[in-house]
């Protein structure tokens, strides 16, 4: 089990995250295309498309 994983099962379990709230988090703060995670038993996958902005190396 990866350490994403382990975060994301304490958050469901710990925090009582809804699966609609797991998706809104992952999406807020994980830079990933995709992780594998086991909800209620069930193995979801899901797919995020993060686009990052970089702008060349300057502090804003």
């Amino acid at each position: 089990m990866t350490l994403l994983e382990e975060r994301i099962i304490y958050l469901k379990s710990e925090m009582d995250m809804t699966r609609a709230q797991l998706v809104e988090y992952l999406s807020n703060h994980q830079r990933i295309n995709k992780i594998l995670i086991k909800y209620d038993n069930y193995l979801l996958e899901y797919e995020f498309l993060i686009s990052l902005q970089v702008k060349n190396n300057k502090i804003p």
